[in-house]
Order: C-alpha cells, then structure tokens, then sequence
C-alpha cells in the first residue's frame, strides 16, 4: 500500500508549496495554510464552482503568475471549469501586502448560461483558536455592466 494513502487519503502526492512573505505575512501557495507572524490565521481561501448536481469538476489551469518582492505577493492565474466553449473561465487574483492586507478577487465569464448549485470561494479558518469566534468579511462586490 502506498505510504501516502493513509495520512491524506489519496496516492496524489502534491508538489511542495511555494513560500511566498510580504513583512510578517507568508503564505503557503500550493497548499493550506496562510500564517501572520508564525500563527495560522486561514487554513484555506478557494473558489469553487459547484454543478446543480452538487458536483465540483476540477478546473483547467493556466497562465500561472507568481511575483513577489519586499512590500508584497501576488498570484494570478486563469481556471477554465468544463469544456472549451461551453464551460466557465476565471481570472483569479490573491494579493498579499507587508502592511497585513490579503485581497482575493475573481472575475467569472460563463461561455453560456449554466446551473450551478454555489460558486464562489470558500475560506476555511483554522479550528485552533479560532472555533466559534466571529470573522468580518469586509466587503463583496459585483461590477456593473
């Protein structure tokens, strides 16, 4: 039996993440985990596209952008979910800044109209420390057309 199935519970071994710091903020892209100053503040900042069927098809991804420097980082790439032409593309962006800030945006175009049961990100906060404490989420915006 493969040694990786039991602790993670796939045979997938996933590459090691990418340690990306903007001041006391670093991140671990590629994997979970976003930590201020050696403590985890979010386990997790996704985004998800779920069918009507609840079923969550992984995305192609593309044009990967990684930069980073001594005021920030920042991470762009475009996911492409279902087939050319009549699938869903997003442009996703996280930045991170020295001063604290963490900016995660997408920017959704459906090829044709589609159901979806949820679409959007999903943020997973840690479980030490932070289980039954409120969170502020500062704001969510939709451009107009």
């Amino acid at each position: 039996m493969n040694s990786h199935i039991l602790p993670t519970g796939t045979p997938v071994t996933e590459p090691a993440p990418q340690c990306l710091r903007a001041g006391a903020l670093q991140a671990d892209f590629g994997a979970e985990g976003l930590r201020w100053n050696g403590v985890e503040m979010l386990r997790a900042v996704q985004f998800l596209l779920r069918t009507s069927g609840r079923g969550i098809p992984a995305p192609a991804i593309a044009g990967l952008d990684v930069q980073q420097d001594d005021v920030g980082f920042s991470v762009r790439y475009r996911a492409h979910f279902g087939v050319s032409g009549a699938g869903v593309a997003v442009d996703f962006a996280l930045a991170g800044g020295a001063s604290g800030t963490l900016t995660a945006s997408v920017m959704i175009r459906a090829d044709v109209p589609f159901d979806t049961n949820r679409t959007g990100f999903v943020i997973l906060l840690p479980l030490d420390g932070f289980a039954g404490t409120e969170v502020l989420v500062d704001r969510a915006s939709v451009p107009s057309r």
